[in-house]
């Protein structure tokens, strides 16, 4: 019996260690900023289009310019094309990010139209965050409509 309580703490000990993955979301938002990569629209017009400096044999359609968002920790978001502000507002989202989380973010500064980008997660690790994406934009009342158009888009981490 005095052997048994002698290893009771080593199982006890043993049991409660921490795990080292590396490969661990659990704590991950989406602070940071994340280039759009490609955008697969094959649902609604049968394309994928990529943009900046990404290269597919799978690309349709290629644009040259480069389009980041940026995610603040403060839940601010603005985007940049081609390294200048194009829009901004904010954002939510549900964290930690993995598949089947949410991201909306609310267009509300800039040249863009007003309205939300609502993504639903895919994929996501510290360098790719793949979404599926629906807009819903508003028109010059701001009385919001949801515009039927969406597509898969492919993001990388930048920082």
């Amino acid at each position: 019996m005095k052997k048994l309580l002698l290893f009771l703490p080593l199982i006890f000990f043993v049991g409660c260690e921490e795990e080292d993955n590396n490969d661990d979301n659990s704590n991950t938002c989406i602070e940071g900023t994340w280039s759009i990569q490609s955008f697969d629209s094959s649902l609604y017009d049968d394309y994928i289009q990529c943009f900046c400096d990404y290269v597919s044999g799978a690309c349709d359609v290629f644009n040259e310019d480069c389009f980041d968002f940026v995610f603040e920790s403060d839940n601010y978001f603005h985007s940049l094309v081609n390294g200048e502000f194009a829009n901004g507002g904010t954002y939510q989202a549900d964290c930690p990010i993995g598949p089947g989380s949410t991201i909306v973010v609310e267009m509300n500064d800039g040249e863009f139209a007003e309205g939300a980008w609502q993504m639903e997660v895919q994929s996501f690790s510290n360098t790719t965050m793949i979404v599926d994406l629906n807009l819903e934009v508003s028109d010059e009342d701001g009385d919001y409509y949801y515009y039927d158009y969406g597509g898969i888009l492919i993001f990388s981490k930048v920082d």
